[in-house]
C-alpha cells in the first residue's frame, strides 16, 4: 500500500504564554481551517455543576467586550465562511473555515473571546433555555435516554458518568458566577492548542498568531485532576422504557486511553467486528440471523480509559436473549481464537484507507490533530498508520480478552413501554452542536473541465482529476429512483439488494474483496457510489461494473432484506423528527411518488417480490439510462480505458418512463400525532419549485435570509432561537429540495409543548414579513457573500466532485454552472427576493404537522 503521511509537515510552536500552535500547510485548495482546542470538557466539571463546558460552548457566541451577540456569526457570514463548536468529555473545540486571504479574522475572534467573554446576565438566561431545549431534544430521540443512562451506570465514580450536556437539574440552577470561574480557570493559552491547516505560509502565520495571542495572560497552572474509576468486578445491567416500537441494545466495556500502546489494536478489533457488511457481528446478526436492522461499534478512547461501545436495533419479534448472546459469543471468540491472516489484513487495509479518506479536507486533518493534542499527543495522528500495520493476531486476542471479559461489561436495553422484561446512530463524539450550512471558502469561481465520453452503448462517462489525496471516487447514477418505481419502496429495495451478489461473487465474497481493497461501496436505487485508494481502482471498478450490470439477486436474500426494511420503517416512526417529516410529505405530495417514504410503506414493502426487483433492475439499469463520474489523481486516459473495458459490452434498451401525476395545490390543514415525549416537533409548508425554475437563485438567497443562514444569522434563528430561546434548531427552506420535480417549502422547529403556539405564530410572522417588505440591503449582501464564498467547498474532495458532476449532468445545468454561480447570485436584488417570496411562499396553503404531546 502506498504510504501517505498524515502529519507530514506539521510544525509545533509554543508561545511564551504556553499556547501550543500546530501548523500544517496544504496548498491544494485556497482555504484555511483554524481551530482552537481547550483541554476541558464535561469530565472537568464539579458535581452539581455538570454541563458547564457545553453551556460555555453556547455562551462563547453570545458576546464579548468587542463582539455583540450574534456578531461573530455575522462576521463569518460576510466573509463567506463557517464557524462551529463542539464539546466532549475531555475537550471543547471551536473552529473557523475561511478563505486563505481572510482567515486572520478567526485569530482576532478567538484571542478576544479567550479572555473577554461578556456573560451578560440576560443572554445567560436566554441561552440556558436553549440548552434545556437541546437536552430534551436528545432525550426524546429513540436512543437518547439509553445513551445517557448506560454511561452513568458503567462509570461508578469517574466524571465520565455525567452526560456532556449535563444533568437537567444542574443546567437549570448553575449560577453565572460559577460558569465565569470555570471559564477563567480553563479557557487560557496554557490550556489550549491552536491548529491551523490549509493554504498559508507558516512563518507569516506565526507572526499573526503572536500578534493576536502573544499578550494574552497564560492563566493558572492546572494540576492534572485526580480522576479515578475502580475496576469493574461484575456485569451491570439497566433497562429503560420508551414510547417506541423497537427494542434497542447497547453494551459498553471499559477499555483504554487515547494514544496508549493498544489503541491501534482496539481500532482493529472494531474493524473485525463491524468494519464491513460481512465483519463478524454484521455477518452474524444482520446477514445470517436477520435479527437486527444494524449493529455497529466504536472504540471511544479518551484521556482516561474510555469505553468500547456496541449497539444494535432489533427487528420486530427478534429474540432479545439470542441477540445479546450472539454478541457475547462473537466477542468471546475474538478473545479465545486468533484471527486469520486474511481477515486481519482486510480489517487493517480498510482502517488505513479510511484514514486517507478522512484527511481529504483541511478541517478533518486539523480536527484529528486538535483532538489528539487534548487527549494524548498530536504526534499520534502520524503514528497511527504504522501502529495499525504492526497489529498482530496475538495482539487482537490479548486485548479482546481484557476488554470483553463478562465482568467488564454494562448492558443496557431500551424497550417499549408495557412490554415484558428484557432477555443510525452516530459515534459518541458530538462535534456539530450549532451551525448549519456549508463550510466557507473563496468567492472565486469554480471552473470544471471534465472529460465527457459517450460510449457507443449510450453510457455517459464524466472524468476529472483531483490530486489532493491519492483517492479515486466513483458516482454512478441510474434514473431509476422513487419517480420511476411502480410500487412504493421498490427502488430502495432494489438498491439494498444490489450488494447481495453480482457476477460470480456472493455477497460475502464481494464484501471480502472490497475490504481487502480498503474500498467503500454504497448501493442505492439510483445506482451507487464508491471510493478507494487510487492504486486499487483497477480492482474496484470491475466490481462496480458487476453490481451495475450483473447483479444476481439471490432468492434467499429477499425475506431478510424485506424484513430489515420493514424494521427500518418502524424505527423511523420511533424518531419524532423522522415522523413529522414523513407525515408532512404524505400531506403535501398527495398523489405523487414523493408522498411515500423512500423506503416505502409497511404494506407496499411486504408485498414486493423478487420478480418486482429483477424487472425494475432490468428496465432501468441499462447504459443509456446511466451516468458514471470518476474523479481520481490518476491520469484521465488510464481511467477512461479502464471504464471502457469494463462497461463497453453493457447492453439494454432505454426505459419508457411513465408520466408522473399532476398534484393539486396544497390545502391548508393541521395534522396532530400524539407521542409521549416532552418536546413537540413542528413542520409547516407546502409544495416547492423545480431546480430549473428561473426564480431558483433568488429563492436560494431568500432561504439564507429567512431560515438557512449559518450559525444564527437568519431571521428565524435570530428571533425564535437566539432572542426568544424557544428552540435549539429552527430552519426554513424552499430551494434546497428543488430537483427535476417540484420540491417543498418546509419550516421546522422543535420546542417545548407549552411554547407550541408561540413557535408557530413566530414562523408565520417571519414568512409574512419576508413577503410584505424588502429585505434590508445588509441582509441581501450578507446572504450573497456567504453563498458565493462558501460555494467552493462543495467541490473540495474527490467524492464531492464526482457527485457534483453527476448532478450538473442530470439536472441539465451545464458544467459551466460553477463558474456562473457567483454571477447569478450577485445579480439577485432586494426586489427579486420580495417578488419570489410573494410568488412562491403561500401562507394560506400551509400544511402544519405536529408530533408530540399535542393535548398539552
Amino acid at each position: 500500500m502506498t504510504r501517505y503521511d498524515l502529519d507530514s509537515g506539521v510544525g509545533e510552536t509554543v508561545l511564551d504564554n504556553g499556547l501550543t500552535v500546530l501548523t500544517l500547510e496544504r496548498h491544494a485548495a485556497p482555504v484555511v481551517s483554524v481551530q482552537i482546542w481547550y483541554r476541558v470538557g464535561s469530565a472537568d466539571e464539579p458535581l452539581g455543576a455538570t454541563g458547564m463546558a457545553h453551556f460555555l460552548e453556547h455562551l462563547m457566541f453570545k458576546g464579548t467586550d468587542r463582539y455583540a451577540r450574534g456578531e461573530i456569526d455575522r462576521i463569518t457570514l460576510k466573509l463567506g465562511g463557517s464557524n462551529n463548536a463542539g464539546t466532549y468529555k475531555d475537550w471543547t473545540q471551536y473552529y473557523f473555515n475561511l478563505a486563505s486571504d481572510r482567515w486572520e479574522t478567526a485569530l482576532e475572534i478567538e484571542a478576544n473571546r479567550m479572555t473577554n467573554l461578556a456573560l451578560d446576565p440576560r443572554e445567560f438566561e436566554a441561552e440556558r433555555k436553549v440548552v434545556l431545549e437541546e437536552l430534551q431534544m436528545g432525550r426524546d430521540s429513540p436512543w437518547g435516554e439509553l445513551d445517557e443512562t448506560i454511561e452513568s451506570i458503567a462509570f461508578s465514580s469517574h466524571p465520565y458518568r455525567h452526560p456532556v450536556i449535563g444533568w437537567r437539574s444542574d443546567v437549570e440552577r448553575v449560577a453565572r458566577e460559577t460558569v465565569r470561574a470555570f471559564y477563567e480557570k480553563f479557557y487560557t493559552p496554557r490550556n489550549a492548542t491552536l491548529v491551523i491547516v490549509g493554504d498559508f505560509d507558516t512563518r507569516a502565520a506565526l507572526g499573526k498568531v503572536i500578534r493576536h495571542f502573544g499578550a494574552v495572560p497564560a492563566g493558572p497552572e492546572l494540576a492534572p485532576g485526580k480522576r479515578f474509576e475502580p475496576a469493574q468486578n461484575g456485569e451491570r445491567r439497566i433497562t429503560v422504557r420508551r414510547d417506541t416500537e423497537l427494542d434497542r441494545l447497547e453494551i459498553v466495556y471499559h477499555s483504554g486511553r487515547s494514544g496508549d500502546a493498544d489503541e491501534a489494536v482496539r481500532d482493529v478489533i472494531e474493524g473485525l467486528l463491524v468494519g464491513n457488511s460481512w465483519a463478524r457481528l454484521r455477518r452474524r446478526l444482520v446477514e445470517e440471523d436477520s435479527a437486527v436492522t444494524f449493529v455497529t461499534a466504536v472504540n471511544d478512547a479518551r484521556r482516561d480509559p474510555g469505553l468500547f461501545w456496541i449497539w444494535t436495533e432489533l427487528r420486530p419479534g427478534a429474540d432479545r436473549a439470542a441477540v445479546e448472546s450472539a454478541i457475547h459469543e462473537e466477542t468471546a471468540r475474538l478473545a479465545s481464537e486468533e484471527v486469520g491472516a486474511d481477515e486481519l489484513a482486510r480489517a487493517k487495509k480498510k482502517i488505513l484507507s479510511d484514514l486517507v479518506f478522512r484527511h481529504a479536507t483541511a478541517e478533518r486533518a486539523a480536527e484529528d490533530l486538535g483532538q489528539m493534542a487534548c487527549e494524548a499527543d498530536w504526534r499520534d495522528v502520524g503514528r497511527a498508520p504504522d501502529r495499525i500495520r504492526a497489529v498482530t493476531a496475538a495482539d487482537v486476542r490479548r486485548v479482546a480478552e481484557a476488554i470483553f471479559a463478562p465482568a467488564n461489561r454494562t448492558v443496557g436495553w431500551a424497550l417499549p413501554r408495557g412490554d415484558g422484561p428484557a432477555g443510525k446512530k452516530p459515534p459518541r463524539r458530538p462535534r456539530r452542536a450549532r451551525a448549519r450550512g456549508a463550510p466557507g471558502g473563496t468567492g472565486v469561481a469554480v471552473r470544471l473541465a471534465p472529460t465527457v465520453v459517450a460510449l457507443p452503448n449510450g453510457l455517459t462517462l464524466l472524468l476529472a482529476r483531483n490530486t489532493t489525496v491519492p483517492v479515486t471516487a466513483i458516482s454512478a447514477w441510474v434514473d431509476g429512483g422513487r419517480l420511476r418505481e411502480g410500487k412504493p419502496g421498490l427502488a430502495h429495495l432494489t438498491g439494498e439488494y444490489l450488494a447481495k451478489g453480482a457476477g460470480e461473487k456472493s455477497a460475502r465474497e464481494l464484501a471480502d474483496r472490497l475490504a481487502s481493497l480498503g474500498a467503500d461501496v454504497t448501493t442505492r436505487g439510483t445506482g451507487l457510489s464508491a471510493r478507494c485508494l487510487s492504486e486499487d481502482a483497477d480492482g474496484v471498478i470491475p466490481i462496480v461494473g458487476d453490481l451495475l450490470m450483473r447483479a444476481s439477486f439471490p432468492e434467499g436474500e429477499l425475506s431478510k432484506l424485506r424484513g430489515r426494511v420493514l424494521s427500518q420503517i418502524r424505527a423511523d416512526r420511533d424518531d419524532p423528527e423522522e415522523l413529522v417529516i414523513r407525515e408532512f410529505h404524505r400531506a403535501v405530495f398527495r398523489g405523487h411518488p414523493y408522498m411515500n417514504p423512500s423506503r416505502g410503506t409497511e404494506e407496499s414493502v411486504a408485498a414486493l417480490t423478487r420478480e418486482d426487483v429483477v424487472d425494475h433492475y432490468r428496465r432501468h439499469f441499462v447504459p443509456g439510462n446511466t451516468v458514471i463520474a470518476v474523479v481520481s489523481d490518476r491520469p484521465t486516459e488510464e481511467i477512461e480505458s479502464l471504464l471502457a473495458t469494463t462497461f463497453g459490452g453493457w447492453t439494454g434498451d432505454n426505459p419508457l418512463h411513465r408520466t408522473l401525476p399532476a398534484v393539486a395545490p396544497t390545502k391548508p390543514e393541521v395534522l396532530r400525532f400524539e407521542r409521549d415525549i416532552d418536546q413537540v416537533q413542528i413542520a409547516l409548508g407546502h409544495r416547492g419549485v423545480r431546480r430549473r425554475d428561473p426564480d431558483w437563485y433568488a429563492l436560494l438567497v431568500m432561504d439564507y435570509v429567512l431560515g438557512m443562514g449559518p450559525g444564527f444569522t437568519d431571521r428565524l434563528s435570530r428571533t425564535l432561537r437566539d432572542r426568544d430561546g424557544l428552540a435549539y434548531d429552527v430552519q426554513a427552506s424552499i430551494a434546497g429540495s428543488a430537483d427535476r420535480e417540484r420540491g417543498r417549502f418546509l419550516a421546522y422547529i422543535a420546542t417545548s409543548a407549552g411554547q407550541r403556539d408561540r413557535a408557530i405564530r413566530g414562523i408565520r410572522r417571519e414568512i409574512d414579513a419576508i413577503r410584505e417588505e424588502l429585505v434590508t440591503a445588509e441582509e441581501l449582501a450578507d446572504a450573497k457573500a456567504y453563498l458565493t464564498g462558501s460555494f467552493v467547498f462543495s467541490y473540495e474532495t474527490a467524492e464531492q466532485l464526482a457527485g457534483r458532476l453527476v448532478d450538473l449532468h442530470r439536472l441539465g445545468l451545464g458544467f459551466d454552472y460553477p463558474a456562473r454561480f457567483a454571477e447569478r447570485i450577485g445579480a439577485v436584488t432586494r426586489e427579486d427576493v420580495l417578488r419570489v417570496a410573494k410568488k412562491h411562499l403561500q401562507p394560506t396553503h400551509l400544511v402544519t404537522v405536529i408530533v408530540g404531546p399535542t393535548e398539552r
